[in-house]
């Protein structure tokens, strides 16, 4: 997308469309993409781990390239435009990037627990029924068992 948005700098009319037309199809297949991973079940996703954390880096770095051109280039009307409707597309495209990110990180860290055998690292909690110490039931100092 970065050149893309490049293309822009002092074009108008044919070149100018062109260019949003193939910045609107990149932003379309992004999105599409994004939303298939998005629904795939937990184990078929965990084979895009890495393209979630890259579409994260990307649309901030791309963000960044739609702002400076819009500060910096000289656009027409078509590209202002184009640039303008991109901007909100990108955040979108983020936010559901980042879910997926943040899915994968609870997802492993669901696993670990379970690979330790729960939050207390795979040692039996003891109870008051099974004459643990809890209430007075047994298992303090002195008394015995």
């Amino acid at each position: 997308m970065t050149s893309t948005v490049s293309l822009f700098d002092g074009q108008t009319g044919d070149v100018a469309a062109a260019t949003a037309t193939t910045l609107d199809a990149a932003l379309d297949g992004r999105e599409a993409v994004v939303a298939a991973v998005g629904a795939l079940d937990e184990d078929a996703r965990e084979d895009y781990d890495r393209y979630a954390d890259r579409v994260v880096r990307d649309v901030e770095a791309e963000t960044e390239d739609v702002a400076d051109a819009t500060a910096d280039d000289e656009l027409s009307s078509e590209a202002t435009a184009a640039l303008s409707d991109a901007t909100p597309r990108l955040a979108s495209i983020g936010t559901a990037a980042e879910a997926l990110v943040a899915a994968e990180e609870d997802e492993a860290d669901d696993e670990e627990l379970e690979d330790d055998g729960g939050p207390r690292g795979g040692h039996e909690q003891r109870g008051a029924d099974d004459r643990g110490g809890f209430g007075g039931l047994g298992g303090g100092p002195g008394e015995d068992r």
